[in-house]
């Protein structure tokens, strides 16, 4: 599980999988051929994905419906999204999740801080 696809869990929002930006209507994975009944599935695949505007003001949206290789999330958005990090916090696991980001509160922690950081220092995230 990525460190997004957590954060998402862990902070009450739905599959990742399901949301605009991530849903690939028949990708493999895709949770809906699971439902049995075809009428279902088209009812459901109409309504996929899931728009990130029905979870405003959630600061995390900021975060989550972001690409995590390129771009920047402005310096004015990073103290709430730290914020709203910092209450999901404690819903991480604190173990190792067996990946490149080690230890879940770890990690959050020091991206909490560096957010912190660019906004007193008025400076964006960058990804790259």
């Amino acid at each position: 599980m990525t460190w997004r696809t957590k954060i998402a869990q862990v902070a009450g929002f739905p599959p990742l999988c399901l949301m605009e930006g991530f849903w690939i209507e028949g990708e493999v994975g895709d949770p809906i051929k699971y439902v049995p009944h075809e009428e279902m599935k088209k009812q459901i695949n109409e309504s996929l994905p899931i728009r990130w505007e029905l979870f405003k003001p959630d600061p995390l949206i900021i975060l989550l419906h972001h690409s995590d290789c390129e771009g920047e999330i402005g310096w004015r958005d990073c103290l709430q999204i730290a914020r709203r990090l910092e209450q999901v916090l404690p819903l991480l696991p604190a173990e190792d999740n067996s990946g490149h980001i080690g230890d879940w509160r770890t990690k959050t922690q020091k991206f909490i801080h560096g957010l912190v950081l660019a906004y007193d220092e008025e400076e964006n995230i960058v990804f790259s």
